[in-house]
Order: C-alpha cells, then structure tokens, then sequence
C-alpha cells in the first residue's frame, strides 16, 4: 500500500513540476489575421519566466506592424516587456528586427518575399532605423 503512495505522489510532483514549467515558459500570442482568416493565439518560448501565458504585441495592429512612434505611450511603455518575454531583446530597434523577420523572412539572395508591401517591415536596414527611431 505505502509503494503504490509513494509512487502517486512521486508521478503527481512529476505532473505538477511539468505543469508549472510549462507554465512559467510556454506563451501564446495573439495574432490578428485578415477577414477570412481570424484572430489565433501563437505558442512561443519564453525568454524569461513568467506567470502571463496570454500576450498581445502592442505594435501589432491587425495587419499591419505599426512604427513606433505610431504607439500610444501606454503601448510603448509595454512594447519593450514584450520584446523581453517575446523575443529575448531589450532594444526596439531588435524586436521590431523579429517581428519583421517572423512576418517576412528573408530569402536567401537578403531580399523580401514580398516587395509588394510598403509596411514598417519594408525599412528593414539599420540605416533606416537608427536614422528614424534612435
């Protein structure tokens, strides 16, 4: 009887201990599509534990990445904890770097999969950005 105790207890710290790692560093976040697609929630690692599973990116605005000085200053209080959790960087220059790179990667030549676009993604050197936001 005190062998099969020990071994619930013993699977129940393992389910427990499981569940609160996962917890501290799993994420989802919210991605906004078109019409047709809808709204959908994105799992990601953590780049530092956290008890917040639900993110929302605050430049991220249906479907468009919006620049910085675009961002209420409450969005751009929480920008840069996003980019903590989100993506490991505490610059915005960096974050919105992934956030761009995540919407359009590069190809293997450096060009865009989608010149067509003119959104804050389509300035993608750093000349750009170190000349506008820094």
């Amino acid at each position: 009887m005190r062998v099969q105790l020990k071994r619930i207890l013993r699977r129940t710290g393992f389910v427990a201990a499981l569940f609160l790692i996962t917890w501290l560093f799993v994420g989802c976040e919210k991605v906004y599509g078109d019409h047709e697609v809808g709204n959908w929630h994105w799992p990601f690692i953590k780049h530092e534990p956290s008890f917040q599973v639900h993110f929302e990116n605050p430049a991220d605005v249906g479907l468009e990445i919006l620049p910085p000085d675009k961002l209420t200053r409450g969005e751009q209080w929480k920008l840069p904890k996003f980019c903590e959790v989100r993506y490991g960087v505490s610059s915005v220059i960096s974050c919105y770097e992934a956030m761009c790179e995540e919407r359009m990667p590069r190809t293997e030549e450096g060009l865009k999969k989608s010149l067509e676009w003119d959104g804050i993604c389509f300035h993608r050197d750093r000349a750009f950005w170190r000349q506008s936001y820094e």
